[in-house]
This record gives structure tokens, C-alpha cells and sequence, in this order.
């Protein structure tokens, strides 16, 4: 079965809503790194939850590269 990459994306997005507090530890570091990276385009038209999630984007992958 081929899956498409708006499915992959809608997946990641359930599975990233759908959990708990850690929530971005099952999330892949490619799709961490594009949602940093797409949060932070125009930072100033985000909603506090989509903030929250560049926030909590950018601590998980701090510490996966063993940054503080």
C-alpha cells in the first residue's frame, strides 16, 4: 500500500492533537523540524495552541539533538 504524502501529513497531525502530554515524543524528527519551520514562517498569525505546539516542537527537538 502507497500512501501519499497529505495522508502521511493528516496521520502525523491526528497522532500529534490526539496525544497526551507527551505528545511530541512519537512525532518523527523530519516532521518536527518542517513544523518548526512552518509555525515560524509568520509566527504573528498563530493561535496560542498553535504557539504552544512551536514551543513544545522546539523543546523536544533540543533535547534529541542534546541541547539544553
Amino acid at each position: 500500500m502507497i500512501l501519499s504524502s497529505a495522508s502521511i501529513r493528516c496521520a502525523l497531525l491526528r497522532l500529534i492533537l490526539t496525544k497526551g502530554e507527551n505528545k511530541m515524543k512519537s512525532v518523527p524528527t523530519w516532521a518536527l523540524v518542517n513544523m518548526i519551520k512552518a509555525l515560524s514562517i509568520m509566527a504573528v498569525l498563530n493561535t496560542p495552541e498553535e504557539n504552544q505546539r512551536l514551543k513544545d516542537a522546539q523543546k523536544e527537538l533540543n533535547k534529541r539533538k542534546g541541547r539544553k
